[in-house]
């Protein structure tokens, strides 16, 4: 059956991109303040998401998949591969580990690694993306693991939020970062710390600024790379235009990339990105 992918719903992907990449999918869960519960797996309507979000003074909160909804894809195939959020974000990552060790107490022929991507959203897809491109190259198991988690420890991930009020309440960036944004109308460019946790990389006053900022910062870093050699992975939070108007930017302005793709953000994304907001990983 070769080698499979299975991904924590964290990683945002379209049904045609699941379907080309045949990711089995472990969905995490959301829960709103008011006790409305929402499974993300692909068919939950993300405006009304927004909307409880928005209409609540409290933030969600979610649940990791459990060891069991892990364990049952590892049942079915001799060889796969699992990409999980940041081990610093969620506990997807150590409930994927409980799977692998139940499973090969049933199965101690299975061969089976868990990647913890140290980051989320679009960098799952990136290093999906990434695995998928070295299984149809017949690369072998060893050789993509070795590969992909030195494309990780690699990987830069950028995003830039309107509403930064769902990271600071649920403690994934710092209270005065958030207070500063919101007085002095600045927007964070914020990204990985390479570890896994957030960071703040520079700041603008207003969106638009911000998104520029964003520009000029992957242009400088990556200056030295050769011309259209990488792949970009942009998700966006309910505003398609804004992706395409960053994406043209980003494809005329950086010569380093080769493609971008622009996915929607999946549940757990839209849950910290909230309205508006955007994250790319390359």
């Amino acid at each position: 059956m070769g080698i499979h992918l299975i991904v924590d719903s964290c990683c945002d992907h379209t049904p045609e991109l699941k379907k080309t990449l045949g990711l089995d999918v472990a969905p995490l869960k959301i829960q709103t303040a008011e006790g409305r519960q929402y499974v993300d797996n692909g068919e939950m309507d993300i405006r009304e998401l927004l909307a409880d979000m928005k209409a609540s003074k409290l933030p969600p909160t979610s649940a990791c998949p459990s060891p069991e909804e892990y364990a049952r894809y590892m049942r079915q195939y001799d060889e796969c591969l699992v990409i999980t959020l940041s081990s610093k974000l969620s506990g997807s990552y150590n409930a994927a580990r409980n799977a692998m060790e139940m499973v090969r107490e049933e199965f101690p022929e299975k061969r089976i690694y868990i990647f913890d991507s140290k980051s989320a959203s679009a960098g799952e897809l990136r290093i999906a993306l990434y695995v998928k491109e070295l299984i149809d190259a017949g690369k072998n198991f060893d050789t993509i693991v070795l590969m992909t988690e030195r494309l990780i420890s690699e990987m830069r991930t950028l995003f830039v939020l309107e509403d930064l009020s769902n990271l600071v309440k649920n403690g994934r960036l710092n209270k005065v970062s958030g207070i500063l944004a919101s007085v002095l109308s600045l927007c964070p460019i914020l990204g990985d710390d390479g570890k896994g946790e957030i960071k703040m990389v520079s700041k603008a006053r207003g969106n638009k600024m911000a998104l520029n900022k964003l520009v000029e910062l992957v242009k400088e870093y990556t200056a030295s790379v050769a011309p259209r050699s990488l792949l970009m992975v942009l998700a966006y939070c309910n505003c398609p235009a804004r992706a395409e108007g960053l994406k043209k930017a980003l494809l005329e302005h950086c010569a380093a990339f080769r493609e971008i793709v622009t996915v929607p953000t999946g549940g757990l994304s839209t849950m910290y990105a909230s309205n508006g907001g955007i994250v790319l990983a390359y």
